[in-house]
């Protein structure tokens, strides 16, 4: 190679792009769209992350949400369901309203998809029978109408089931965990369903539930199968009889979820939406509920895991991350540690001083740093807010006054 070739050479290398290297400082937390608890591990719990990327973060913790580790990345970007198998807590399954489901045979860190003969919507591993799982989905044959998909070898084949010829979609269930074979199903135009059978009959269990709503939560109770919650677009539901009549039990205008607790029979959880969001709590097996002082501001987006651990534990996963309450909801604490993964929209810092920051993130209020960005705490001015599309700090320093828009303008 002569002189000139080699300076051109040195020339190329000299002006290749450096890959700048970026510290995630926080603050902690993010929306999570689903959340999982090991019913083998009462302290490991698995987060579904919702991101604008195509392949978004799975979390995992093995301290009831003290540290959280990313794990993995998802193949999916519109997962709303994961559970773990409770006969083998190495498989996990997610989906999400695709016409497929992703399943994890080493506790998470590596994925494949599987592909269904329709879309999934729910989840739900069978706690009696070994390698059976179900998922809640729909199917368009002349009209989108409800099925069931059901394995019986932890997830690897998958048949597809038939719940009803009428129009709508399966959106959600539970499995009976105490008699083999009993599985409900519940979603659009108030259809609920029971099967005694593993899914291969259905009988229509909608009884004075209202016309139009749609089923988006049921819950079994562990000691008396009779037992059952609906929340419902029209409010929240409760049966005595396997599902052959509701009453009315809450009449918040939408219930999003709700669940019995897996130790104490008597204890349930929802969360709900009238002119404001709710979280409830029933201690004589959903009669009747309050909302405990000094409650928690409950974004509409949120979803609710109730256990595992103690008898009063009950956890929300928002779009500032995950919550947790030990004294039935009296008192929360996030438990965010390791999970940054807020989309933030705005940043600014005080004008006399750089280390103090503020920033917005996705319709989830605004945060403040007084150390630079190593340590974040929640403005509770803006806890009920939206989206913050800026933000500014005056000029009295950090004291003064900070200004903000919520919203498009």
């Amino acid at each position: 190679m002569n002189r000139f070739a080699v300076m051109l050479a040195l020339l190329g290398l000299a002006v290749l792009p450096v890959r700048a290297e970026w510290t995630a400082i926080g603050p902690a937390g993010g929306r999570l769209q689903a959340l999982a608890a090991d019913p083998s591990h009462d302290s490991t719990l698995y987060a579904l992350c919702l991101e604008d990327v195509l392949f978004p973060r799975l979390f995992r913790t093995t301290d009831a949400g003290q540290n959280w580790s990313n794990i993995a990345r998802m193949p999916d970007s519109l997962l709303t369901s994961i559970a773990v198998d409770p006969h083998d807590a190495r498989v996990i399954y997610a989906c999400g309203r695709e016409s497929r489901i992703c399943r994890s045979t080493d506790s998470g860190f590596t994925w494949n998809r599987i592909e269904l003969s329709g879309f999934a919507s729910m989840v739900m591993p069978d706690p009696l029978v070994r390698g059976r799982v179900f998922v809640a989905g729909y199917c368009r044959f002349s009209t989108m109408q409800p099925v069931v998909f059901i394995s019986d070898d932890f997830g690897q084949n998958w048949q597809m089931l038939s719940v009803d010829s009428a129009e709508g979609h399966a959106m959600c269930g539970d499995v009976d965990p105490n008699n083999a074979g009993v599985i409900y199903v519940g979603g659009t135009n108030a259809r609920l369903y029971r099967s005694t059978d593993s899914g291969r009959s259905w009988q229509l269990r909608n009884s004075t539930l209202p016309p139009t709503a749609t089923v988006q939560t049921i819950s079994v109770n562990h000691a008396n199968p009779s037992l059952l919650l609906a929340a419902t677009t029209g409010g929240l539901y409760r049966s005595t009889d396997v599902g052959a009549s509701w009453a009315l039990v809450q009449t918040e205008t939408q219930a999003w979820k709700a669940g019995f607790s897996p130790v104490d029979a008597a204890v349930a959880y929802a969360i709900g939406y009238d002119f404001v969001a709710r979280f409830c709590v029933s201690t004589d097996g959903g009669v009747s509920w309050t909302t405990p002082p000094p409650g928690t501001y409950v974004g509409r987006t949120d979803g609710l895991l109730v256990g595992p651990g103690p008898t009063d534990a009950a956890w929300l996963y928002t779009n500032g991350g995950a919550r947790r309450t030990l004294d039935r909801g009296a008192h929360w604490s996030w438990v965010n540690s390791g999970m940054k993964i807020a989309r933030v929209l705005a940043l600014t810092n005080a004008p006399q001083d750089s280390s103090w920051l503020f920033l917005s993130t996705s319709d989830n209020g605004i945060y403040r740093s007084r150390s630079g960005g190593s340590d974040w705490d929640r403005c509770a001015e803006f806890t009920g807010c939206g989206n913050i599309g800026a933000i500014s700090a005056g000029p009295g320093g950090p004291s003064g006054v900070v200004y903000a828009l919520e919203g498009s303008g």
